[in-house]
């Protein structure tokens, strides 16, 4: 009765252990990208302080699909950094010293959701299954018993969600259906909802997934 429709959606969660790396299907040439990028030794820099996470936050408002969020500002409060950073861990990829792509994870419990990812220079090879390599290992160390890819649609609408769906599942995981109810989304409505959504930008934070 308020416009909500059930939508589909999935998530692939990997369990990380010992075998991790060895279970996981890496599909087509991803392995093969990761180590080419490896032998390029690329840098992963951890968010230790609030002036790196502002820089964090200029990079990754800037990456494709990422510039119009609702509330924005509020991300640069000095409040929302400390509130952050009890749950969320930050990271630069860079490689010459040159940051080439964002990602972080939101921490609870034995799950880590991966979240605010962005790439902020083009790259040939796969620079977020890269950080995802990273991840098994990093997590693993902070006895992290899973590895959550976040969500996706399992019935792309558009390029832009294939290419989503097409990358979490090079990742052999338990993937799960975790069906959302959402606003009608045709462009038309969407155009209506941005114009309306103006007007209240600045009462709450966004409320999709971060990525």
């Amino acid at each position: 009765s308020f416009g909500y429709k059930c939508r589909s959606w999935n998530t692939n969660i990997i369990q990380l252990n010992d075998n991790t790396k060895k279970q996981m299907n890496y599909k087509y040439n991803t392995k093969r990208e990761i180590r080419i990028i490896k032998e390029l030794d690329p840098k992963i820099e951890k968010i230790n302080n609030f002036n790196q996470y502002t820089h964090f936050l200029d990079l990754f408002f800037n990456t494709d699909g990422h510039s119009n969020y609702p509330n924005r500002l509020k991300y640069y409060k000095k409040e929302t950094w400390e509130n952050l950073k009890k749950n969320h861990i930050f990271f630069f990829l860079k490689m010459n010293n040159k940051v080439y792509a964002t990602f972080g994870i939101r921490i609870f419990k034995s799950r880590a959701y991966w979240c605010m990812v962005g790439r902020t220079k083009k790259f040939k090879h796969s620079l977020h299954a890269y950080a995802i390599d990273f991840l098994v290992d990093f997590l693993k160390s902070r006895n992290i018993q899973y590895l959550d890819l976040a969500g996706y649609n399992p019935n792309p609408k558009n390029k832009k969600e294939k290419g989503i769906k097409f990358f979490k599942e090079k990742f052999r995981g338990n993937v799960i259906n975790q069906p959302t109810f959402i606003l009608d989304n045709t462009s038309i409505i969407k155009k209506v909802r941005h114009i309306f959504n103006q007007f209240k930008k600045d009462e709450t934070f966004p409320d999709e997934s971060l990525i």
